[in-house]
């Protein structure tokens, strides 16, 4: 019903009208004035009086949005705008601080209204409540904005929107209905302007298509963060900064000087519990840890993050936005560790990027996924893969397509659909067996478990070979290990975080760019924007703790180049760097945990070769797929399909891009001739490849990961260490919940950043996993007794 939507002169015209009534309506809204509040605590960090500060108020009305910014920075310099003479005559009336300046002017020429009564910015902030939707051209409104922000500044947008959501629909109709509606006639006389807010909001941008405006207007770091109480869904705080220019890059490294625009915390901004993440209703928050606070905790500290992978990144974004001072190390030339990408030019003369291989991004990782959407709030850049079959050499295929994602309907549904189990299998299946698979519990699985390997585990249970090889194995190897290496704990717990412990699914997304560009640049401009420092190709041989206390701080930091003193250390090296670093930090912890680390065993080599082919693979092949039986080929994944350069290569050579993996290479096998055998597997899992030519390859041999063999659950570190300053981070950390791989880097970034900032008496934020037991009652208790009894 457009006809009941106002042309922006006439949405002017009856705010002029019923201003005299507007703050009677506003008031008996609940939350009205929280919420702008909340938006006004987004944009303007919680610290300091906002002296010094420079904040636009667009759409000011009567003065509710200007009321809410001088509440969290009470000293700043406020430039209040509307285009309706009858609010501003209203809101001018109330007392206000000198700072407070309000200007008509139509916010159709912004900058020239601005400019004619002497406020020409830049500013540090600006807030527009209730605003965008009720503009002709929003596009142009939030063009004219980026120009007046300063470089870095923030954007918050407090508007409406629902489209997006039905059931956020069916509540705005209703409550317009029976309350805004007849309110609004009853109390302004102007129904017109009521009817217009009713249809407004119905026909105004889903959070996707205003997230997208933003973009498309030049800002970054677009970011939502939803409200709470009737309005949750209904009504959003959108936020958005103008790109940091190089010299505000330079500024992140000073010590002094304040920040606008810091998020805190988009999911818990202190207002109330954390809204869980996913779909599983039995999702588990870990708990914040317990330490003795630091007696004289420094104002600014200061934390040196060694290591640029996901556990790094995630412990630095995590004290950043707590405002801790972050310093972080990374020694290759690139963010990312095992997610690491680099430009490389083929011999056709493309520029393209490397990386060291496919990741999946399921679902129920909700530490990394938080991780990504601090750059990326509706994870745009991921892209659903509806399915990865898994291959046998002898033509059996699995699919996990039609696979309830609850369980215990998913583990029914696969047997029973699944070619690997005929029904003499399910009577050789032994239950009794089985039963630690649906007690999962961490740590003590691995108490249960630990000490068996993966493959006498599944022989124990009688599983067919096929549906082990198919199921088990393939996934065991997604661990760079063999079966018979692997911790039977490791295998049952990440069963248990895949499928039997969690209603997430088995279908995962992947990023729809090069991992540079869809994560780690963006990520790097985050925590520039919150005054980082990044120190690429800088390895860090040795910490210490400082005697003199390096001016009150506690630990030094060598580098080639450089010493830094510092208040808190998280070690976030692979395997091969921690035990380096170790050795070369004499005075660090004990020698009992250096000697720990030390002997931190690494899991066998694994290869990645990507082929740039001048043939297309054929279109009804999968995007990924596990592989059984075709030698040391362990998945195949066809780039072009989901990734937008590679596709892009594909569309202008009329070729294809394809990744084969080799995982748990044996030792002393020769590198050149595992590529041949893994192209010659290629050609018999999709034989069309053979008639392509290799236009060029590259190729990556490495043997960098943890190894959780069976016994060694004890050994693994902790994230804290006997130095109450120093945390590990990493997958290879042992994490009391049921994570793993990205999951487990990323959330043990998280616990170490919470263990730092707990010490200071700082906000620590939530960590979340899969439920850390079994979901059924009944099986847990049986699994128990026969455990006793056996």
């Amino acid at each position: 019903m457009t006809d009941r939507l106002l042309r922006p002169s006439q949405v002017v015209e009856g705010f002029d009208e019923a201003a005299d009534t507007y703050d009677l309506l506003v008031g008996s809204n609940p939350g009205y004035h929280a919420h702008l509040r909340r938006s006004a605590r987004r944009l303007v960090p919680p610290s300091g009086d906002g002296s010094g500060l420079g904040l636009l108020d667009l759409g000011c009305g009567t003065g509710a949005s200007t009321a809410a910014l001088l509440r969290v920075a009470p000293r700043a310099r406020v430039v209040a705008v509307d285009g309706s003479a009858g609010m501003l005559a209203q809101a001018r009336r109330k007392p206000w601080p000198a700072g407070v300046t309000f200007v008509h002017a139509d916010a159709s020429d912004l900058t020239a209204g601005l400019a004619a009564a002497g406020e020409n910015g830049p500013f540090d902030g600006v807030l527009a409540a209730y605003l965008v939707r009720n503009l002709d051209d929003p596009d142009t409104l939030l063009r004219e904005v980026l120009g007046l922000l300063r470089p870095g500044g923030t954007l918050a947008v407090h508007e409406y929107s629902v489209a997006g959501s039905a059931l956020s629909r069916a509540v705005w109709r209703a409550v317009c209905a029976s309350i805004i509606v007849p309110m609004g006639r009853a109390v302004s006389g102007h129904p017109a302007l009521y009817e217009h807010l009713r249809h407004s909001v119905l026909h105004f941008d889903s959070v996707e298509q205003l997230s997208a405006r933003l973009r498309a207007a030049g800002f970054t770091r677009v970011r939502v963060a939803p409200m709470t109480g009737w309005q949750r869904g209904i009504v959003h705080t959108f936020l958005a900064s103008r790109p940091a220019t190089g010299a505000v890059a330079e500024r992140a490294g000073e010590e002094d000087g304040e920040h606008v625009g810091e998020l805190v915390n988009v999911s818990d901004d202190g207002a109330g519990p954390p809204r869980p993440p996913g779909r599983d209703r039995r999702v588990t928050l870990l708990p914040v840890p317990t330490v003795h606070l630091v007696p004289r905790p420094p104002d600014s500290p200061r934390v040196a993050v060694v290591g640029g992978g996901i556990a790094g990144v995630s412990a630095a974004v995590a004290l950043a936005e707590r405002g801790v001072r972050v310093v972080l190390f990374e020694r290759e030339p690139q963010l990312g560790g095992r997610l690491a990408g680099w430009p490389t030019r083929l011999n056709d003369g493309s520029e393209v990027t490397m990386t060291r291989g496919f990741h999946a991004f399921f679902r129920q990782y909700y530490n990394l996924r938080a991780l990504i959407e601090r750059v990326d709030p509706g994870l745009g850049s991921l892209v659903p893969l509806r399915d990865y079959p898994l291959l046998h050499a002898d033509g059996v295929r699995d699919t996990f397509t039609r696979v309830p994602r609850t369980p215990p309907l998913n583990a029914a549904v696969f047997a029973a659909t699944s070619p690997t189990f005929a029904a003499r299998d399910f009577l050789r299946l032994k239950p009794r067996a089985a039963l630690p698979m649906v007690d999962v519990s961490v740590p003590d699985v691995y108490h249960r478990l630990d000490d068996v390997d993966a493959l006498t585990f599944l022989n124990r249970i009688g599983f067919p070979a096929a549906a082990r090889d198919l199921a088990f194995s393939v996934f065991s190897r997604s661990f760079f290990a063999d079966p018979r290496d692997l911790s039977a704990a490791e295998l049952v717990t990440m069963f248990h975080l895949y499928f039997l412990g969690s209603s997430e699914g088995l279908l995962f997304d992947v990023p729809s760019a090069p991992f540079p560009r869809a994560l780690w640049n963006p990520l790097a401009a985050y925590l520039y924007d919150r005054r980082a420092q990044v120190e690429l190709d800088t390895p860090v041989r040795s910490v210490e703790p400082s005697a003199a206390g390096g001016g009150g701080r506690t630990h030094l930091v060598h580098t080639d180049s450089a010493l830094y003193d510092v208040d808190g250390v998280v070690l976030a090296a692979d395997v091969p760097g921690l035990r380096s670093l170790v050795t070369g930090s004499s005075a660090l912890g004990t020698p009992e945990w250096r000697d720990q680390l030390a002997g931190l065993p690494s899991a066998p080599a694994f290869l990645v070769s990507r082929l740039w082919l001048s043939e297309p693979v054929r279109a009804d092949r999968p995007a990924f797929a596990g592989t059984a039986g075709y030698g040391p080929l362990d998945n195949v994944s066809v780039l072009d399909r989901y990734e937008d350069e590679a596709r892009d290569w594909a569309g202008r050579t009329g070729g294809s891009v394809v990744e084969l993996h080799a995982y748990a290479v044996p030792e002393g096998t020769d590198p050149d001739k595992l590529r041949h055998e893994l192209l010659g597997q290629l050609h018999r899992v999709f034989p069309e490849t053979a008639d392509a030519t290799v236009v060029d390859e590259r190729h990556e041999f490495r043997a960098d990961c943890p190894l959780f063999p069976p016994g060694g659950f004890d050994r693994r570190p902790t994230v804290t260490t006997p130095d109450p300053a120093v945390v590990v981070a990493g997958d290879l950390v042992r994490v009391d919940a049921p994570v793993a791989l990205m999951e487990r880097a990323a959330t043990s970034g998280l616990l170490a950043a919470n263990h730092l900032l707990a010490r200071w008496g700082r906000p620590t934020h939530p960590v979340w996993s899969v439920p850390n037991a079994g979901r059924w009652r009944a099986l847990r208790a049986l699994s128990r007794r026969y455990a006793r009894t056996s």
